[in-house]
């Protein structure tokens, strides 16, 4: 029987997942969206459609996307892990703090596995940087800057961008969730901070009722001190990643086609990455990945309880931000795998 997979939700994100699965040779796959009679793109329209994820369920689902807005992803991580079909599950997990603690209960007794969809771990950039880091060929690490924002109406120049997701927090928009890839990166690159402080805010003139600024500054007890800078203010869009090392300083700038170290005083700059013209989607990596996952032959990159840390920490930093101190990461933090 040929392997089926579900798409729910059928914006910008569900589409070029759809493209990747049938890039991969996936032939079957179900287009699930609230008006499943809505138009698709033609290269889709021959595909099975559905209104709701239980309706899919009428023939065995060997997968499922859910790149719906944050706030509607619940349910259908329930009706997953119920049925234990595996996932690829965009980020963050959840909107709402309460919510995600309702489903690590669920996951624990249910487990089914779950890839959170970071597809930055999927670039070439992102793991020559983890690789500089590991094998500590900067030297130790003192000092990080992350930082990642473009002009909210920008990102969506068909749509309205007061009517896409990232606009609401209530659909679980705002910068800090959605570009949570920085704070992933950052559990990537060093593991769990141990504070955070934090300005989250709505400062620009955009009508949205999200925060289009986030400023947070994470400390580790023994480790670096990293700030992420959001925001959905600058133009153009841009992110650039800045780690410092006692024996040299990284610099990544996204889509400049290299990852530069400098060392000593010098000032010339070493090529540890630069980009190949032939290059595959970091979507595709990350759903050939998935397809790994679900056929049983390897575990997920970035499995629940790392989406679950990444969570976290926007918590803290919410908390941080709202009571302007400083606040201990480690509540925030406390959920790992169960052990077998």
């Amino acid at each position: 029987m040929a392997e089926r997979f579900a798409i729910v939700g059928y914006g910008n994100i569900g589409q070029r997942h759809t493209d990747s699965l049938q890039t991969l040779g996936i032939k079957e796959i179900v287009l699930i969206r609230r008006d499943p009679a809505a138009p698709v793109l033609d290269r889709h329209d021959a595909m099975e459609r559905a209104g709701s994820l239980e309706e899919a369920l009428h023939s065995p689902l060997a997968g499922v996307v859910i790149a719906t807005p944050t706030s509607l992803h619940g349910r259908d991580i329930e009706t997953c892990l119920h049925n234990g079909i595996p996932m690829l599950l965009e980020k963050p997990i959840v909107a709402d703090w309460a919510e995600a603690i309702r489903l690590v209960a669920i996951f624990a007794d249910t487990p089914a596995p779950v890839l959170v969809g970071f597809d930055l771990r999927f670039t070439p950039p992102v793991n020559a940087i983890k690789e500089q880091i590991a094998h500590a060929r900067l030297g130790e690490i003192r000092l990080a800057q992350l930082d990642a924002g473009g002009y909210l109406p920008d990102w969506r120049p068909h749509l309205d961008y007061r009517e896409v997701f990232s606009s609401s927090r209530a659909l679980g928009g705002g910068v800090t969730l959605d570009l949570v890839h920085e704070i992933d990166s950052m559990l990537y690159f060093f593991g769990k901070p141990d504070s955070v402080m934090a300005t989250i805010a709505r400062k620009g003139t955009l009508e949205i009722d999200s925060d289009d600024v986030s400023a947070m500054t994470f400390d580790y007890d023994r480790g670096p001190v990293v700030s992420i800078v959001l925001d959905y203010l600058r133009r153009p869009y841009r992110r650039s990643y800045t780690i410092v090392g006692d024996d040299a300083t990284l610099n990544w700038v996204e889509g400049d086609g290299e990852v530069t170290v400098v060392r000593g005083g010098s000032g010339k700059k070493d090529v540890i990455w630069s980009a190949a013209p032939d290059a595959r989607s970091p979507f595709v990596e990350e759903m050939a990945h998935f397809l790994r996952v679900a056929r049983g032959k390897t575990t997920p990159k970035v499995d629940f309880w790392e989406g679950m840390s990444s969570l976290g920490l926007v918590e803290a930093a919410r908390r941080s931000a709202a009571n302007g101190h400083r606040e201990s990461t480690a509540p925030f933090l406390k959920f790992s795998k169960p052990r077998k």
